[in-house]
């Protein structure tokens, strides 16, 4: 069961549907509505590497920077990775740490500045490099980065550089402004077989500021569509360039293959994205989980394609797999797609 949902096309330079469905809270059965927040948990990491491009623009410094040049307190048990770390390398998810290292830290309550001084000791699964490996907190030193040459919080560049352009008026760089907006959904666990509402004054939502720049954006469907029509205009909003084409598309680039080979499609991580070919179509996307809620963000660059579906319920069961499954409908386009209407099978599952 998921008790709300909101759900976006985009196509073209035009929103072509948007449709809240369920309830943000299942005691009060007030309905979600397109302004309702979600968490939108690792899509953060897309943003992240956006601010990052945007330095790297402006020769704050570049990709193939090593982050002992331009970080010097960076400490990793590998001492060859510590030393050979390259800036893209951060946000690539090719460390060879452990997956989800060190997130159990953030779940017992440690603060950020304990997570980089663990990755002292943290062992690796393999050798720097040589596989995928998801993890959350090397983005704390992309976060780091762009705080140390701009002199301005992570909220902040979030706000000016991105938020403010885009018009993103109801997007959050704070947890704690999500908490204090006065329409967002109540955040689900599952429990005992059953839906457990998070309590917002459990410190636990909370935690995720220990690995903000990788899981703790909020934000609606209208918002998340204009950042997706950024990527699809190749950094260009209303006109002028936010970001060149060319960070655009490094960001788009496969880095770390996750699965796929000369027979097979090929699923790779790129720099706060997934890249994934299926039926001859390339797609970039990512989903995101939070402390009660999962979405997904897909989009087909060829085919000028967004879709976005936020939902309010943590992805512990393979119902809240519904938003991975609602936007991946769209990649056999000839059958569920039609250019000339917004009526399309995607609609009419969520309507059903």
């Amino acid at each position: 069961m998921i008790p709300g949902m909101a759900a976006g096309i985009i196509y073209n330079n035009e929103t072509i549907f948007q449709q809240a469905y369920g309830v943000k809270d299942l005691s009060t059965m007030e309905p979600v509505d397109l302004n309702s927040l979600f968490q939108v948990g690792s899509t953060t990491k897309a943003f992240t590497s956006a601010l990052a491009a945007m330095f790297v623009e402006e020769g704050f410094f570049d990709w193939k920077d090593r982050v002992v040049d331009v970080y010097p307190s960076l400490r990793l048990r590998d001492t060859y990775a510590q030393e050979s770390f390259l800036v893209e390398d951060l946000m690539a998810q090719r460390s060879g740490l452990y997956p989800c290292a060190e997130d159990v830290l953030v779940i017992w309550g440690f603060d950020r500045g304990k997570l980089l001084q663990a990755l002292t000791y943290h062992p690796t699964m393999y050798s720097f490099r040589s596989g995928y490996s998801y993890v959350n907190n090397l983005f704390l030193a992309v976060e780091d980065l762009l705080t140390k040459y701009s002199g301005k919080s992570y909220s902040e560049l979030l706000q000016e550089r991105i938020f403010d352009p885009l018009e993103m008026n109801n997007s959050t760089g704070t947890i704690e402004d999500f908490l204090s907006a006065d329409n967002i959904v109540t955040t689900y666990m599952y429990s005992n077989g059953g839906l457990l509402a998070i309590d917002p004054e459990d410190s636990f939502i909370r935690r995720v500021n220990a690995v903000f720049p990788a899981g703790g954006i909020c934000s609606n469907i209208p918002d998340m569509l204009r950042w997706v029509d950024l990527h699809l205009n190749m950094g260009t909003v209303n006109g002028e360039e936010l970001l060149t084409r060319d960070s655009i598309l490094f960001m788009h680039t496969p880095m770390t293959i996750i699965h796929g080979n000369s027979l097979e499609p090929v699923r790779a991580y790129c720099q706060g994205w997934v890249y994934e070919e299926f039926a001859g179509l390339k797609t970039i996307w990512h989903n995101g989980d939070s402390a009660g809620c999962h979405v997904m963000v897909l989009m087909v660059p060829q085919e000028q394609l967004g879709i976005g579906v936020l939902s309010n319920v943590e992805s512990k069961k393979c119902l809240t797999s519904l938003p991975e499954l609602l936007c991946r409908l769209h990649w056999a386009r000839n059958l569920l797609f039609s250019r000339n209407s917004s009526r399309c099978i995607f609609t009419q599952i969520l309507l059903k």
